[in-house]
């Protein structure tokens, strides 16, 4: 790379531990507050003489020791109930036909706000997501209509004893992802349990009970009748998980799911056992959460040899999952912006500089690593020129993103007549000056007037990536 800027000295490293320390405490802290804030809602319920516990998610947690991000509260009372013990300042109904109300408040400058739901039995399911009526019913009842048993345990935090109808601890004890019930009859309730089954089993590295099993596999195909926007949410979850990515992405695969969502994906590891190895690897090995990232690594085979078209595929994508415009662009700069990383140790400066304007070009930058870390050739000179990159991104913007010392304002001073030359000339100039030709004012000049009196062809500068 020519004519590169000089880097920085990055944040002292006892000042981003400083920094780290704060943001897990306060973290720490928000969770406490959260957690005491719904044990009052408990208390405040089970103090009018209601039936109150935790349900769901946060109890499975808790019992594995971990924090959650958020805590449910199930009641005999009904919503209108909820509503009148907390007023209505203080709860909002969102989901009234299935008995659930959002109780909030503010405290310590923190916005607290707990899922408060009334026990039910649900009706038939003819849309294969939402009951077509629910009926509010007793603790064991409502457990009974739940997805997987280490979901369907309850906590009283008042008497701090668990409630467990499904045998939920057994299961998360034994690590195993487990269907209430018969798991045909659970999936036909809501086919997105397909795939948060897999997705439970890849997050915490679980086992997937035989029949449950047998049943996703059965019911795969029957996935594509979930709305494009729940599998996209699905599907960005389990890829941002680093250390159950490749568990998911095999599971998903194994069971025929991948070939209904995503079947470009799973042509790639139908090729060969080698390169169904290797791109499991990949995703393995990336080291970011970027789940964009990991579908770009995933495909990777395919859009290097352009079996898969970048550009093509990224609309498709975003079609397909209702993906945001600002993920189809990551996704489709991820993958252009190879083109020079990889190459970026005699790519021109003004070719590479552009990139790391983009919001992404972390993300492409990680990618490139992983590819570099995975090629039998000698890139020594390559990921010298990437680390030289981040030290770049490290340093105030106008180090290495300079003003532009040729503009219309000086075109206009020099007389240049006004006309479509003008952008390829400041384009140009731009070139130029990030490759170093370019230093000062007086430089400026001199490259206008020598350009306009030779009358150097003004080709347009092609390099740009979306």
């Amino acid at each position: 790379m020519n004519s590169t800027p000089n880097p920085s000295n990055n944040l002292p490293n006892e000042l981003q531990v400083v920094d780290s320390s704060r943001s897990v405490e306060s973290s720490r802290s928000q969770a406490k507050l959260l957690r005491e804030y719904a044990i009052e809602v408990v208390r405040v319920l089970t103090s009018r003489n209601y039936i109150a516990y935790f349900a769901g998610g946060c109890v499975r947690d808790e019992i594995m020791g971990e924090t959650p991000s958020d805590y449910d509260v199930a009641t005999n009372a009904t919503p209108e109930q909820v509503q009148q013990i907390f007023g209505k300042q203080r709860s909002l109904m969102i989901g009234d036909a299935f008995g659930v109300v959002c109780v909030h408040q503010r405290r310590s400058g923190q916005s607290l706000q707990v899922e408060v739901a009334t026990f039910r039995s649900d009706g038939s399911y003819i849309d294969g997501r939402r009951p077509d009526s629910v009926v509010f019913t007793s603790p064991e009842l409502d457990a009974q209509r739940r997805d997987f048993t280490i979901n369907g345990v309850f906590y009283d935090p008042i008497i701090e004893k668990t409630i467990d109808f499904v045998q939920g601890q057994e299961d998360i004890a034994s690590r195993i992802i487990r269907a209430i019930g018969d798991p045909f009859h659970r999936f036909a309730e809501d086919r997105l349990r397909l795939l948060r089954a897999v997705r439970f089993t890849s997050r915490f590295g679980f086992s997937l009970d035989q029949a449950t099993w047998q049943a996703i596999c059965a019911m795969a195909d029957r996935i594509v009748e979930v709305s494009p926007e729940r599998i996209a949410t699905e599907m960005r979850k389990m890829l941002s998980f680093r250390s159950g990515r490749r568990q998911a992405v095999e599971l998903l695969h194994q069971s025929g799911l991948l070939r209904a969502i995503l079947h470009e994906a799973a042509a790639v590891l139908d090729r060969s056992d080698a390169i169904r190895l290797q791109s499991l690897s990949r995703i393995e090995r990336l080291p970011t959460n970027n789940w964009i990232v990991a579908l770009v690594a995933l495909l990777w085979d395919d859009l290097q040899s352009n079996k898969i078209e970048a550009a093509s595929f990224s609309n498709t994508i975003k079609d397909r999952w209702r993906l945001s415009n600002e993920e189809e662009l990551e996704f489709r700069f991820v993958v252009t912006a190879q083109q020079w990383l990889l190459r970026t140790d005699n790519a021109p400066w003004s070719q590479v500089q552009p990139l790391l304007l983009s919001p992404h070009i972390e993300s492409a930058i990680c990618l490139t690593d992983l590819l570099l870390n995975e090629s039998e050739s000698d890139e020594s000179a390559v990921k010298l020129a990437i680390d030289h990159l981040r030290k770049t991104l490290s340093q105030e913007i106008a180090i290495w993103n300079p003003a532009p010392l040729i503009d219309g304002r000086l075109l206009i001073e020099l007389k240049v007549p006004i006309g479509p030359e003008y952008a390829k000339l400041i384009r140009l100039g731009r070139v130029a000056q990030l490759d170093g030709l370019i230093h000062n004012d007086q430089d400026a000049r001199q490259w206008l007037q020598t350009t306009l009196t030779n009358k150097l062809p003004l080709v347009p500068d092609d390099s740009d990536i979306d």
